[in-house]
């Protein structure tokens, strides 16, 4: 999925893997960008349906008052049996991330690949050309 930053891409990225893991489809998710607490916090908001934002959960404090610790538990429970394997070395090529994908693939039956965020994956054969002619590239190899 390509867009301009701040449109929406890794909100789709964490509902895609909320819901695939919440029906016990396998997913692996490659995260170059974020770290996994703050994928598993957004994962939690999502679930919490929008009554708060991942801000407040990270402030612990919403515009209505105090971040309710029991809805977040519940939240972070109906999502802790989800099937869902995140990565979130940053600095990683193509080859590693097929490598990490088939081990994913053996160990858990992964069924379903994300990658959040094809930029910023290393590859020495992509020179010049700039970020179009990389991430499609990018894209053909994975």
């Amino acid at each position: 999925i390509g867009g301009v930053a701040g449109c929406g891409k890794s909100a789709l990225l964490v509902h895609m893997m909320k819901e695939s893991g919440k029906r016990g489809v396998p997913v692996g998710v490659f995260s170059l960008e974020m770290p996994k607490k703050d994928l598993a916090r957004r994962m939690v908001a999502a679930e919490l349906g929008g009554l708060y934002t991942n801000s407040e959960l990270r402030r612990g404090q919403s515009a209505a008052g105090p971040v309710d610790p029991a809805a977040v538990q519940a939240a972070a429970a109906a999502l802790r049996a989800a099937p869902v394997y995140i990565c979130d070395e940053g600095g990683m090529d193509i080859a590693r991330i097929v490598l990490k994908a088939l081990d994913m693939k053996l160990r858990h039956g992964v069924r379903f690949i994300l990658v959040d965020y094809l930029q910023l994956i290393g590859d020495e054969a992509v020179r010049g050309g700039g970020d179009t002619a990389r991430v499609c590239a990018v894209s053909r190899k994975l």
